[in-house]
């Protein structure tokens, strides 16, 4: 990335982050006046809030910025401000930091709706404790009148204790018996495809997706629930939701050179979503399976040497192949340690040192047909440039590391440095 780029980047995310409280204040009296009959559905959690957000806002047909600008304060109440008089329904995003914001955005978009994803350890430094996390992301549900509706992933005991924080209705999604809307059967096939049986109000229903693995059944079950409450005929259901796409960078499915397809998922790289990432790999029927391994996001109550150790181990038992990014021998050293005691073979195991046009030329010259690749690391790593390249797009912008989080490579004017 060029200085340029990135200089302005940095800038303008800084200067949303001053904007915020205020933007807030007055976003807050637009939806009071201006846009009070717009229902609005709010999606928060820990993991998988923009994937869960498109899926929605794709089954309802309806607004949904989330994906183009972002989740921070400023952003959401500028997502507001486009929303015009008439406008049914809307689907927002809602991602928080520190505590005290949660309770801005209710006042502020007075839902609806309010679905909640997950509740995890990201951000566990600002916000305290799981107990700490699910409290504070709680102030959104809180905020829904009777006639609300919390959509609750009933898999995850922090988010279903939710259900004890409101008056509104309740609908729970998820692959236990005892949701209302849930999964089957999941299963997945090569190509990379989804296929679940989902149950709901005495009726089955069976449903191809491109969206992958089990962390992203929860988006799928709370747009038909979300769907379904709002009006929306099934067969329209159905098709909308056979047609919704990945999100960039989320467990994002691209077709590679000999045949082969990639996953790309590098925008976290906390160990819960490596694992979820490995999960889904190790069910997906492939020839061989590889894993482009980046660094791993730490938790604050992590310390590197058991982490990597253990995260080589569960790429040791999933992969075929092993291709190592980082360039901190240390790190390297504890994944290859890991991985060979799990009983992978040091030659099956390739270290790049950050070169990522190294790794790239790597897999173009031994991917075979059948083969999928997981690409999985940290935000700043950009491990989907090497996706990119064997897409057949031009990549000049080879930065090791890049913290403009409002900018995706795809569209970053620096990425073919032109």
């Amino acid at each position: 990335m060029t200085p340029t780029v990135a200089l302005r980047a940095q800038l303008r995310e800084r200067v949303l982050l001053v904007l915020g409280p205020a933007l807030s204040r007055v976003a807050a009296l637009y939806r009071k006046i201006w846009i009070p009959e717009c229902r609005i559905i709010v999606v928060i959690g820990s993991h998988g809030k923009t994937t869960t957000a498109t899926v929605v806002a794709e089954a309802l047909n309806c607004v949904s910025d989330s994906q183009l600008t972002g989740n921070i304060q400023a952003l959401v109440a500028l997502n507001l401000f486009r929303l015009r008089r008439g406008t049914p329904r809307a689907v927002l995003e809602v991602g928080i930091g520190i505590k005290g914001q949660m309770k801005t955005f209710a006042r502020m978009l007075h839902p609806d709706v309010v679905v909640v994803t997950s509740i995890g350890r990201e951000h566990q430094q600002n916000l305290g404790s799981l107990e700490d996390i699910r409290a504070e992301k709680a102030i959104m549900v809180e905020a829904l009148g009777p006639e609300g509706l919390a959509v609750l992933n009933g898999d995850d005991p922090n988010v279903l204790w939710m259900e004890s924080r409101t008056k509104s209705r309740v609908i729970r999604c998820g692959l236990n018996d005892e949701n209302e809307v849930r999964a089957t059967d999941v299963s997945l096939s090569y190509p990379p495809e989804m296929h679940l049986r989902l149950a709901f109000d005495n009726t089955q229903l069976k449903l191809t997706t491109p969206l992958l693995g089990h962390v992203m059944v929860f988006p799928v079950l709370a747009a038909l629930a979300v769907g379904q409450e709002e009006g929306i005929a099934q067969s329209d259901l159905q098709r909308r939701l056979k047609a919704v796409q990945p999100v960039d960078r989320r467990m994002a499915r691209v077709a590679l050179p000999n045949q082969a397809w990639g996953i790309v998922d590098d925008r976290k790289s906390l160990p819960d979503t490596v694992n979820a990432a490995l999960r889904t790999l190790a069910e997906l029927p492939a020839e061989r399976k590889w894993v482009v391994m980046g660094e791993i996001g730490m938790p604050p109550d992590h310390s590197i040497e058991p982490l990597y150790r253990s995260t080589g181990a569960a790429l040791g038992r999933v992969c075929d192949k092993l291709v190592l990014t980082t360039g901190d021998p240390r790190k390297r050293d504890l994944f290859v340690a890991g991985a060979t005691e799990a009983g992978l073979a040091e030659d099956h195991i390739a270290s790049f040192d950050g070169s990522l046009q190294a790794v790239a030329e790597h897999l173009r010259h031994h991917l075979r047909p059948g083969d999928v690749v997981l690409f999985k690391g940290r935000f700043p790593e950009r491990l989907v440039r090497i996706a990119l390249v064997l897409e057949g797009i031009e990549v000049s912008c080879w930065v090791p590391r890049c913290g403009a989080r409002m900018l995706e490579c795809r569209s970053c004017p620096a990425l073919t440095g032109r």
